[in-house]
């Protein structure tokens, strides 16, 4: 008899492990539970400093208080937000509120004796003497040491600021505010023969004479702004006179202006102007820029640039007789004879330029 088939022992060996497996499974199903006896209580700790089956452990010292009473809240610790160690201000207009946008700035120990004003002046020598700032809203930052401190500030046209006492580190950070006087002022408007308002005429100033021993001005010439508005301050007490385009303008002059406190405001009306229009092309009618156009007589000299357009624009020019003169580099210069008359209104002159030869 052959014996079986490798496949055939396998497959019997596979079947009688299932059969051992499936009676082990069955036998440990309906085997009885161990007996393990009634289970032990758990064993309790006594409570820290309480007796218990030996002697009791000596407790730390502060705790037993801190178990028998309850915690006291955690003390709020006040916070100050303090500023950098820097001084921070804002320079503005008293009158208007508005910042004020050029000024120097000056800062000296805090001392309990002489003014502000004194000390600055006799410290000529500081190293750090009037230091100077522009734009930025008149806000100024000048980093100081913690200490106190003086600031002494100078703008055009107002009296010296001062802040005294001045703490570094501050109890925050926001700029200080300084108010900016004027002193004795004489401001004023100028308006063209239309009642309109004149913008950047040149307004000269002339002291008739003055009451006290106080300097002269500084400052003896401005230019009206877009709304025709013009200011000379501060100016110590006394009489003055001023003068539109020129110093010695007597057509455009307004005479016995007494300045003694406050602000005295003015108005002028102007004489009747002409403004000259001047176009300058070259010889192929393309416009020239940068020829200096210049209008001379009649007590008056008036320059001007010509712009990417070829033109150039002499506003507020009397009638009379005058010579115009154009120049531009590398073109022959142009001048001729310019009769002005009828009072005001606006001319539109067109002049062409001849090219040096080789250029």
């Amino acid at each position: 008899m052959r014996s079986s088939s490798p496949l055939a022992r396998l497959v019997l060996i596979v079947s009688a492990l299932v059969v051992l497996a499936m009676v082990a499974v069955l036998y440990l199903a309906l085997r009885p539970p161990l007996d393990s006896g009634p289970a032990a209580p758990a064993a309790s700790l006594p409570e820290r400093g309480a007796p218990a089956d030996g002697p009791a452990l000596p407790a730390v010292e502060g705790e037993a208080a801190a178990a028998s009473e309850p915690l006291p809240p955690p003390a709020e610790t006040p916070v100050e937000r303090l500023g950098p160690n820097a001084i921070v201000g804002r320079v503005v207009d008293d009158a208007t509120g508005e910042p004020v946008d050029a000024f120097h700035v000056d800062v000296l120990p805090w001392e309990p004796g002489p003014p502000p004003l004194e000390r600055l002046a006799a410290a000529h020598d500081r190293p750090e003497r009037s230091k100077p700032f522009q734009g930025g809203a008149g806000v100024f930052r000048i980093e100081r040491k913690p200490g106190r401190w003086d600031v002494i500030v100078h703008a055009e046209g107002y009296l010296p600021g001062v802040l005294g006492d001045v703490t570094v580190p501050r109890e925050d950070a926001r700029p200080t505010e300084i108010r900016m006087l004027h002193g004795p002022s004489l401001t004023g408007v100028v308006s063209d023969a239309h009642g309109r308002p004149a913008p950047a005429v040149p307004v000269f100033l002339h002291v008739t004479r003055q009451f006290t021993d106080e300097p002269p001005p500084r400052t003896a010439l401005a230019h009206t702004d877009a709304l025709g508005r013009f200011r000379f301050s501060p100016l110590p007490p006394g009489e003055y006179a001023i003068s539109l385009l020129e110093q010695d303008n007597e057509v455009d002059r307004l005479t016995g202006l007494r300045v003694e406190s406050g602000t005295v405001d003015v108005s002028l009306p102007m004489q009747p102007r002409h403004q000259i229009v001047i176009v300058v092309n070259d010889e192929a009618g393309r416009p020239v820029q940068d020829a200096v156009v210049e209008l001379s007589g009649a007590g008056r000299l008036a320059s001007e640039r010509s712009n990417p357009s070829g033109q150039a624009v002499v506003r507020y020019v009397a009638d009379g007789e005058y010579e115009l003169s154009i120049e531009r580099e590398g073109y022959e210069p142009r001048r001729e004879r310019l009769p002005l008359e009828g009072g005001s209104g606006e001319r539109v002159l067109t002049y062409r330029l001849t090219a040096h030869p080789g250029s």
